[in-house]
């Protein structure tokens, strides 16, 4: 029997009465698992720890969510820059 692929999913942080919990929008994993493949959730964290998690994925989904700072890509940022995380940027 053929291995599903399993398929990592980034998410958001979001803090709520205090507390920091993973946000992703359950479409995702469904249509993961609509394709056939195994969702697992990326949260954004410890660089070790999101390496080994990469390391174990066939394939890495760019949940949508806040902007990425362009400034990573040599560009000044546009007046109508939304909100950016720097840590899942560098995830």
């Amino acid at each position: 029997m053929k291995r599903k692929p399993i398929i990592g999913i980034t998410c958001s942080n979001i803090e709520y009465s205090g507390i920091t919990s993973s946000l992703l929008h359950y479409s995702y994993s469904d249509s993961v698992i609509n394709a056939g493949g195994i969702p697992i959730i990326l949260p954004i964290g410890n660089k070790e720890i999101t390496e080994k998690m990469f390391s174990i994925c066939d394939g890495i989904l760019l949940s949508g969510g806040e902007d990425i700072n362009p400034q990573l890509f040599g560009a000044e940022p546009h007046p109508k820059l939304g909100k950016i995380i720097p840590e899942r940027d560098s995830m």
